[in-house]
């Protein structure tokens, strides 16, 4: 099986977003390498996405088909014209015959997957950075009472929000819904900050969510992860 190898993607991405995160909490008004930044998402991206495929190899071979390089995770993104229910069992039928009898759990797991929000907005982002390019980390002035989200979080009518409670003064943001340590001065006028919440928010929700998916599709293939 190729647990082994997924566990050496995890782990390498989870220490690239430790590092994104220290490097952002660290000097969030004044990246200097965003050029590195940009790089590690990528990885972490395609990394994540070479787990899940890996995981489908597994899946196939362990319900007893041959073995195949063109063997991909089944999921169907939704579209106007299909319905992505139908298209998941196709690509069941195509690559993993009979497999909601030969381990209905799996099955189970992968079409309980299908209308999951988080794994749309993975979807969303891994196909056009494979074929085209990374959504941009901006740097922008924000305006009092701009709607902007920060790190996943809001900015409104010259609030900001993190986690339950209102802070009123400027701070280095954390992607996290914690307080940072190191408060510094009202906020008094406009401010420069970095912006990309729907990929640097949902980084880190990505990297829990795939990592408890394929331990518990491990699992029932008898298996492990230990990450």
């Amino acid at each position: 099986m190729r647990n082994r190898d997924i566990e050496r993607l995890i782990r390498i991405s989870q220490k690239d977003w430790h590092s994104i995160v220290d490097k952002l909490q660290k000097n969030i008004l004044g990246i200097t390498n965003i050029d590195e930044v940009h790089a590690k998402i990528k990885a972490i991206l395609e990394n994540l996405k070479s787990s899940l495929d890996f995981a489908a190899r597994d899946i196939r071979e362990y319900a007893g088909l041959p073995p195949t390089k063109f063997c991909y995770f089944p999921y169907s993104y939704p579209t106007p014209k299909k319905d992505p229910i139908a298209e998941f069992e196709k690509k069941i039928e195509k690559d993993f015959t009979d497999l909601n009898i030969k381990n209905t759990k799996i099955y189970q797991l992968l079409c309980n997957l299908q209308d999951q929000k988080w794994i749309k907005d993975f979807w969303d982002v891994v196909n056009p950075t494979k074929h085209d390019e990374l959504p941009p980390i901006s740097k922008r002035f924000i305006q009092i009472g701009d709607n902007v989200k920060i790190f996943g979080k809001l900015k409104n009518e010259g609030k900001i929000i993190v986690g339950d409670r209102e802070i009123t003064e400027k701070f280095e943001i954390s992607p996290h819904d914690t307080i940072p340590e190191n408060i510094r001065g009202p906020i008094s006028q406009n401010e420069e900050l970095y912006v990309n919440a729907p990929l640097l928010a949902n980084l880190e929700i990505w990297l829990k969510e795939i990592t408890d998916l394929l331990k518990n599709i491990y699992a029932e293939m008898n298996s492990k992860l230990e990450i």
